[in-house]
């Protein structure tokens, strides 16, 4: 082979081989896999860009406090040098008091070249800018932790929905393994003249729609699982995955209905408004004190400046120069302007305080309806797994009538049919508890994340 085919030909064997592992090596618990969705989804990566641009905003507001330095260079060319007006008596003490006369001071050419320098010395509303500033880190942390939550929420649920799928395709399986033989003995019994070609047909038609069901689910497992690899953050959704954690390992029972201690300020939701409160308070502050006086120190201390009238003049010896300027700034008028300021900024206190209250009353509603479902769907999945173990047993009773030459292949197959709908209705009703009980944790604030 040329060397090149070579090359080609294990860079492809190479490829098939990691992929194999990579695949082999796609094993998530429930807790791993909300563990890798906080690292890697997109919206918590967003959430955490977001937060590393709120201390980005604090070294800004930071910045404007410390010493701002300039180097600056002025080269002009006074074309038209400007007259200034002044009484001819100056220069000739004959002249009318009356006459004035222009004269033009300056030469054409200038130069000035230096270094300026600006302290803030005081300024009421920089200092209340730097703490609302770092309050407005602590927000953007709060919205981090909120779209984890909600990322280790959806993962949950469809971690849940991957496991009760994989389990009903199971049952599914050992149910078609069932009809399998008993379709086969029927025929038996056909072929020898001790069943009807009814029989046989009947339960061709139940193996049929069986088999349709398993394509089916199968199919709903796959993307089932596409789903939670969707909602991990996993870079290819169709990668295979495998999961650790069983639905046996899942605490799911009525004695696990236990709320306990609850404070709204478990809440993420009303950590965040109580945030954003601080923050509109900072606000209402730092616009009164801008009735202060602002103290600026200006100079340069470092600057150069020279004139002509040729350009051979930047040659010639430049003269040093410097200056320093305290400057005393103080609002005394702005048409009320701050007024109007304060009163909005106020308005929007009040109305984040309005939603802290109407926010307590919705906490209220939701944990209200997280138990009733929860206690609803823990009832309902235990009536139907008992319906379910019932539907087994009448359908074991049938299938021995029916060996025993004392039943019918009709009473069977409605056996059958109804164990059918009656597991159908289990994992319905497993996979809604599921749902409920991750609804509840998050309405009480039990989904932790890191």
């Amino acid at each position: 082979m040329k060397p090149i085919t070579l090359i080609v030909f294990y860079t492809a064997i190479a490829s098939i081989l990691t992929k194999h592992v990579f695949a082999q090596n796609q094993q998530f618990s429930l807790q791993q896999a909300i563990e890798y969705a906080v690292q890697n989804h997109s919206s918590v990566q967003n959430a955490k860009l977001d937060q590393q641009s709120a201390r980005g905003r604090v070294g800004e507001v930071r910045a404007m406090g410390l010493p701002q330095v300039n180097a600056f260079v002025n080269i002009t060319d006074n074309y038209k040098i400007m007259s200034q007006f002044i009484p001819a008596n100056v220069f000739v003490q004959q002249a009318p008091p009356d006459l004035i006369v222009p004269v033009a001071f300056g030469v054409r050419h200038t130069g000035m070249a230096g270094i300026s320098i600006q302290q803030l010395l005081f300024d009421g509303t920089f200092f209340l800018g730097l703490k609302a500033a770092k309050v407005y880190t602590e927000l953007a942390d709060k919205s981090l932790i909120k779209t984890k939550i909600d990322v280790a929420a959806n993962v949950t649920k469809a971690y849940y929905g991957v496991l009760v799928t994989e389990a009903q395709l199971q049952m599914l399986k050992i149910n078609e393994a069932r009809l399998d033989t008993l379709f086969y003995q029927t025929k038996v019994l056909y072929q020898q003249g001790f069943a009807e070609k009814l029989d046989v047909d009947r339960l061709q038609v139940q193996v049929n729609n069986l088999k349709q069901q398993i394509l089916h689910t199968e199919r709903t497992y796959e993307l089932s699982k596409m789903l939670l690899a969707f909602q991990m953050g996993l870079p290819d959704a169709t990668e295979p995955i495998v999961l650790t954690t069983k639905l046996d390992e899942i605490q799911l029972n009525i004695d696990s209905l236990n709320e306990g201690h609850f404070s709204v300020t478990d809440r993420i939701e009303y950590q965040q408004l109580e945030v954003q409160r601080k923050l509109n308070r900072m606000n209402i502050k730092r616009l009164n004190v801008g009735y202060l006086p602002t103290f600026y120190l200006t100079g340069t201390p470092l600057g150069y400046n020279v004139g002509g009238r040729e350009y051979d003049i930047y040659f010639d010896k430049w003269h040093r120069f410097g200056n320093i300027t305290l400057s005393i700034s103080m609002p005394l008028f702005d048409g009320l302007r701050k007024k109007y300021m304060v009163q909005q900024a106020r308005m929007e206190l009040y109305k984040i305080e309005n939603f802290q209250k109407e926010l307590k009353r919705s906490f209220a509603l939701e944990q209200n309806q997280a138990i009733r479902n929860l206690q609803s769907a823990l009832e309902q999945l235990q009536i139907q797994r008992e319906n379910m173990e019932l539907a087994r047993e009448v359908m074991r009773v049938a299938k021995a009538k029916y060996e025993q030459g004392v039943g019918s292949s009709l009473e069977i197959i409605e056996a059958e049919t109804s164990y059918k709908n009656a597991e159908t209705n289990y994992f319905s009703a497993l996979y809604n508890a599921l749902i409920a009980k991750t609804d509840y944790e998050k309405a009480f604030g039990k989904i932790k994340v890191e």
